[in-house]
């Protein structure tokens, strides 16, 4: 017996001595992770808002489903209940939780609106089988307006698409941690404050965008797609002073909002951190936020057309390529009325219709001998076009392209924006010279036309378009504008100077605005977009698309565009308004599909800037 006592004295001996000297921090650590847990602090992602400080996309606290599996004897019965509140199906859920039975964790469905949690707790199931967690949902009060400018953010909190994707860091902020000390029951008991750090809320950012005249420009492309059934239409805004976009949108549409789409709920089992850490735990803030009433009609605010999968995820003002067509004749004009190849009171002659160039015969619509250079743009006379090409040379043809910001992006905040197609010089040839100033052998983005467009509106001057304003603390978001006194009107420090870039000489530009452009309108394709009382300057294109099967340009198949703004003596606003391939079209399409939708569009912009 004492030999026994004596051996195991020195077992325990042992014992101690590797417990407490040997692996004495190695069995602390292993305490320490026991009974104390990291919680991340989710920051509150930023919002989102136009220049007036309306929302576009903000966040709300919603209320997540979870239960532990380990404590639930009878999955099905627990299914059963719990389905029909969360309009489930019952099997389905049984399988989930009887799989889980080793989890302690385990997401039932996330960001649940205030009725169906309410049903939830009505249900009384036992309190140590589930609980809620308070987590943080993306809204977009405005539905579908500007949803390719915005983009959406995932239940994993990252921005995808648009000003979501483009700004993430910002919007994001930046997650915050505590220290939990939890009982042998997996209670919290005590919070180390010491080894607290607090989420970093994310940034607000200002958009130049105008709420309200993105809802004129939104409707006016829904009336499009209406009657015209195209594959596709945008439309852009932009203010040619100061290269700011003041709406931009895009159809196929898709609407950011995936919880409004699915009556306020999302559904996504918890991630494997969570899953492996196996642990319970139940935020303890405060009552979720009301959800933020819009300021435009509800009517507007509509489910989504098309799946965010589908060619609706695509935005077409700048990620869309075409032949620019007879959009880009003014710009060649006025190139060559810097360069003095031309001159404001000459005529050309236009050879009735018809005009052998080298080996290629080139036809106008209609039988034209004698025209000014303004009748020129007005009746879009390609042989008066290829005769200016051909005076410029390509040398200086190409030059012009370049310096309108063709062949490269724009710069402008968005993920997904192209260049574009300019060829290298030496490969272009005697049809070039016919060919480009016609629109042809390019190809460029409606941003990219808009605003070499709005360097003639704004004196000769190329402005980078731009549609950040600010990055400021959501209490001093937003940022004045001259018009209506709605507000709120709070004021924060503009962005850095936008790259200004000069193009032509500004008597040219303004010849090119208020001689030419305005004579389109008044007596050319572009009478449809006509105002009383406002002088409407602008330009129709028509650019038949490539037959993939011939090769060729294809007679059934065109992208109608129309550019133009208004007031033609101080231009204020320059709109685009294009259509891919509209049904039943004819040759005007230009004119007719695109020319009135800007017209109104500058109609109304305009009565609401309070420019007279």
């Amino acid at each position: 017996m004492v030999l026994v006592l004596a051996v195991a004295g020195l077992v325990l001996v042992a014992r101690l001595v590797q417990l407490q000297a040997i692996e004495r921090e190695r069995f602390a650590r292993q305490a320490n992770r026991q009974r104390s847990d990291i919680e991340t602090l989710p920051a509150r992602p930023g919002d989102i808002v136009d220049r007036r400080g309306r929302l576009l996309a903000t966040t709300i606290t919603r209320q997540s489903l979870y239960v532990d599996p380990s404590r639930i004897d009878d999955p099905a019965a627990f299914a059963a209940k719990l389905a029909g509140a969360l309009d489930l199906d019952a099997t389905e859920l049984a399988e989930r939780l009887s799989a889980a039975r080793s989890r302690r964790f385990l997401w039932v469905r996330r960001r649940l609106d205030d009725d169906t949690t309410d049903a939830v707790r009505a249900l009384e199931l036992p309190s140590d089988t589930w609980g809620f967690r308070e987590e943080y949902l993306r809204r977009y009060p405005q539905g579908v307006l500007a949803a390719h400018v915005l983009g959406l953010r995932g239940i994993d909190n990252r921005g995808r698409g648009g000003i979501e994707q483009r700004f993430d860091d910002l919007l994001r902020g930046r997650d915050g941690r505590r220290v939990l000390i939890r009982d042998a029951r997996g209670r919290a008991v005590e919070v180390r404050d010491e080894a607290t750090t607090a989420p970093l809320q994310g940034r607000t950012i200002v958009l130049s965008l105008d709420l309200v005249v993105q809802l004129f420009v939104e409707e006016q492309l829904d009336a499009i797609v209406a009657e015209w059934q195209p594959i596709g239409a945008c439309g852009i805004v932009m203010e040619p002073s100061t290269g700011r976009i003041v709406a931009m949108a895009s159809r196929p549409v898709f609407n950011p909002d995936p919880a409004l789409a699915e009556g306020g709920r999302q559904t996504a089992e918890g991630s494997e951190q969570e899953t492996e850490r196996g642990e319970r735990r139940q935020a303890e803030r405060g009552r979720p936020e009301a959800d933020t009433d819009s300021p435009l009609p509800t009517a507007y605010r509509r489910p989504p057309t098309v799946g965010v999968e589908s060619a609706a995820w695509k935005n077409l003002a700048t990620a869309a390529v075409y032949e620019p067509g007879s959009t880009f004749k003014p710009l060649i004009v006025a190139w060559a009325l810097d360069r003095e190849t031309v001159s404001p009171d000459e005529t050309i002659d236009c050879e009735s219709g018809a005009w052998r160039m080298g080996r290629r015969l080139l036809h106008d619509h209609h039988s034209y001998g004698e025209l000014s250079l303004t009748d020129i743009i007005a009746r879009s006379s390609n042989i008066g076009m290829a005769k200016i090409g051909q005076r410029l040379t390509n040398t200086e043809l190409y030059r012009a392209t370049m310096a309108f910001g063709f062949g490269r992006r724009t710069g402008i905040e968005l993920p997904g924006e192209v260049d574009g197609l300019v060829r290298p010089l030496s490969q272009w040839n005697s049809y070039s010279t016919g060919s480009v100033p016609m629109g042809q052998e390019i190809a460029v983005t409606p941003l990219q036309l808009v605003a070499a467009h709005a360097a003639l509106a704004g004196g000769g001057r190329w402005i980078a378009p731009r549609l950040v304003l600010a990055d400021v603390d959501a209490v001093e978001a937003a940022v004045s504008f001259p018009g209506p006194a709605e507000g709120p009107h709070m004021r924060a420090p503009d962005a850095a100077a936008p790259l200004v870039s000069p193009t032509v000489s500004a008597e040219a530009a303004r010849w090119v605005v208020e001689e030419a452009m305005t004579a389109v309108v008044e007596r050319g394709t572009g009478k449809p977009a006509q105002l009383p009382g406002r002088r409407v300057f602008g330009k129709t294109g028509t650019a038949q698309k490539i037959d993939p099967e011939t090769g060729g340009y294809s007679k059934t198949r065109s992208v109608c565009s129309f550019v133009g703004g208004a007031p033609a003596e101080a231009p204020r606003l320059v709109v685009l308004v294009l259509v891919d391939e509209p049904r039943g079209a004819s040759e005007a399409a230009g004119g007719r599909v695109a020319a009135a939708a800007v017209g109104r569009i500058l109609d109304r912009a305009l009565d609401y800037l309070g420019e007279p």
